[in-house]
């Protein structure tokens, strides 16, 4: 078993790899240590209730922007690694652009489905959005780069913004969804910033990619990652429908405690931001057990931490998020192990795998979080949740596992 360990971490000193990635999780965990404290300092502000509407009002933003991006992140990725980086700051600002009004269309029509306040809706989708779209596309540039310093320098600068301003809001007693919403559009633009800190002076501001070429780059990976982003956050959509904004708020909770093992998960997996002449099938299994045996290690103090500090912390009223994020923990180790094997394969730009493979399981799991919501409350999505990202992981893990099978087969 060590030696199979061993064999398995030998992947990761190769190539930067173990430079990125102890720079990604040591980011990562600065991110999550100072998101958890916003999380709290919302419950605190804000209930369970207000809560819950400040979650719908951001999952919307920032989901509205994974939708919005049209895999231009990922063929910027690819941009920089084919030497087009000084076009990667002008084209997403034309991209950004382009989002407004299709962005209008959302404010049409979202208060018809969740209650939320139309003015604090149009803060979302014509400030929030625009801006989300833009730290998307930079930072594709950046991961690709390896530059995870300047990656979440800048993650640690958007939520230490919106942070401390939600500790001033608690200490002038002001518990305001809006203020709130203000806080983190404001935190959104300060990671702008210290993107573009790094980035203009690293790659310059060129033309931007023609719209074909960029189209060429981007189309194969927009299904993938689309279907990844609605992955990670439909359950919360679903249980806002289902089950109300106070029943969401809680569940949100969980969210946020359980993410603190999915961080180490998306650092491993950043720091193989590869294609397979660097990095073979057999290696991509190698890091993909690394990332889950790790991500499990870790989950264990998390969640023994949560169960003793969630009531105290965040207010009795979330004590029940204790049982959701342990319901939520083994998905999270499937998480880590999608993450590592998805990474690689959109670098190849094997996007239309991706696509088919979190398209289907989208499919499946949105049936499953309704009925578990329905039948089970907030405890029956987060168990959904689990067997929705456990199916996920075995269909990305089987692409590298049939392929190295291929390869065996071929020399014998």
């Amino acid at each position: 078993m060590l030696v199979h360990l061993r064999v398995h971490l030998a992947v990761l000193r190769e190539g930067g790899r173990l430079s990125a990635l102890l720079w990604g999780f040591s980011g990562q965990m600065a991110v999550s240590a100072t998101a958890l404290a916003g999380s709290i300092f919302v419950a605190r502000l804000l209930g369970p209730s207000g809560r819950g509407e400040f979650g719908i009002l951001t999952l919307t933003g920032v989901t509205a922007a994974f939708v919005f991006s049209f895999g231009i992140p990922y063929g910027l990725a690819r941009a920089q690694l084919t030497g087009h980086a000084n076009a990667i700051v002008t084209s997403a600002a034309i991209h950004a652009a382009a989002v407004v009004p299709v962005a209008g269309l959302l404010w049409l029509v979202i208060p018809s489905i969740f209650a939320v306040s139309p003015s604090l809706l149009a803060v979302v989708l014509f400030g929030i959005v625009p801006i989300n779209v833009l730290v998307a596309d930079i930072g594709g540039g950046l991961l690709s780069a390896k530059a995870m310093k300047a990656m979440h320098s800048a993650r640690l600068l958007s939520v230490g913004t919106f942070s401390a301003g939600l500790g001033l809001l608690i200490l002038i007693e002001h518990p305001s969804v809006a203020g709130a919403l203000w806080l983190f559009a404001a935190g959104s633009l300060a990671a702008l910033l210290a993107q573009l800190v790094v980035a203009v002076p690293r790659w310059g501001v060129g033309a931007p990619l023609p719209a074909r070429e960029l189209r060429t780059l981007s189309a194969r990976n927009y299904g993938g990652m689309l279907a990844e982003g609605l992955l990670a956050r439909a359950d919360q959509f679903i249980v806002a429908a289902v089950s109300g904004s106070a029943a969401v708020g809680v569940y949100g909770v969980a969210v946020n405690v359980s993410e603190v093992g999915q961080y180490l998960g998306n650092a491993i997996g950043a720091s193989v931001v590869e294609d397979r002449s660097s990095l073979p099938d057999r290696d991509v299994i190698r890091i993909a057990v690394i990332s889950a045996v790790a991500v499990a290690g870790l989950m264990v103090p998390v969640l023994l931490a949560s169960w003793l500090l969630v009531g105290p912390v965040f207010g009795e009223n979330f004590a029940s998020a204790r049982i959701v994020a342990i319901l939520l923990a083994p998905g999270i180790v499937a998480r880590a192990i999608t993450v590592s094997v998805f990474l690689p394969l959109m670098a190849r730009g094997e996007g239309r795998t991706c696509s088919i493979i979190s398209g289907a399981v989208l499919i499946v799991g949105i049936a499953a979080w309704y009925a578990g919501a329905e039948l089970g409350g907030i405890n029956g999505a987060a168990f959904a949740n689990s067997c929705v990202y456990l199916l996920q992981a075995a269909l990305f893990l089987a692409v590298p596992f049939l392929a190295v099978r291929r390869e065996s087969s071929q020399s014998v």
